[in-house]
């Protein structure tokens, strides 16, 4: 029987943003800081999608220019933010995230 945790550790996910396909290394602690969002958001956890978006990129990017990786994020903040949210098994409520995407500005 094949394990299917063999090569977990080196396994990227392709992500399509802005009709480009982007690499990303989702691990445990991109989830942990993703479930700590709230309704309400304070000015730390507004840094939280950020702070996700930009590790799981730079994991799978290493060779990307760290300022590139974030004018990306700039540029595709609220599709990254739908994209992601269902590799950690979460529903995307397009109507909150919206709402925090306006509370952000």
């Amino acid at each position: 029987m094949i394990s299917p945790f063999k090569g977990l550790k080196d396994k990227t996910t392709e992500l399509e943003i802005g009709g480009q396909k982007i690499k990303v290394k989702p691990k445990v602690a991109d989830a942990e800081l993703f479930l700590t969002m709230k309704q309400e958001m304070n000015e730390e956890t507004a840094k939280i999608p950020s702070r996700v978006m930009t590790a799981m990129i730079k994991r799978a990017n290493p060779e990307e220019d760290p300022e590139d990786i974030q004018d990306f994020i700039v540029a595709h903040y609220g599709e990254l933010m739908m994209k992601i949210a269902p590799l950690f098994g979460f529903k995307v409520d397009t109507a909150t995230i919206e709402k925090q995407l306006k509370k952000k500005e």
